[in-house]
């Protein structure tokens, strides 16, 4: 039996296997800043659900200082979605 903590790191260990192919496959690292419908960002979500080792990989890119900062549609930056995906026990 899995926990939800054991499958979060499962699904981690898959972002980041994909996330790696995609940075090795493209020159351009253009997919950093791709949105989805509400204005956020590959970094907004690594960022909210604390996924360390993608945040590794997408803080490793020269490409990504343009992207820091980003609002989504709300205003808010990847920083800020790390405070509020923020866990406390």
């Amino acid at each position: 039996p899995h926990s939800s903590s054991s499958y979060l790191l499962d699904d981690e260990a898959r972002i980041l296997n994909i996330l790696s192919l995609v940075m090795q496959l493209s020159s351009s690292h253009s997919f950093l800043g791709f949105r989805d419908g509400q204005g956020r960002t590959i970094l907004h979500y690594a960022a909210f659900f604390g996924l360390q080792s993608v945040l590794e990989l997408l803080l490793s890119s020269p490409h990504i200082h343009p992207f820091l900062n980003l609002p989504d549609h709300d205003g808010l930056s990847p920083v800020f979605h790390a405070l509020l995906g923020r866990r406390f026990s």
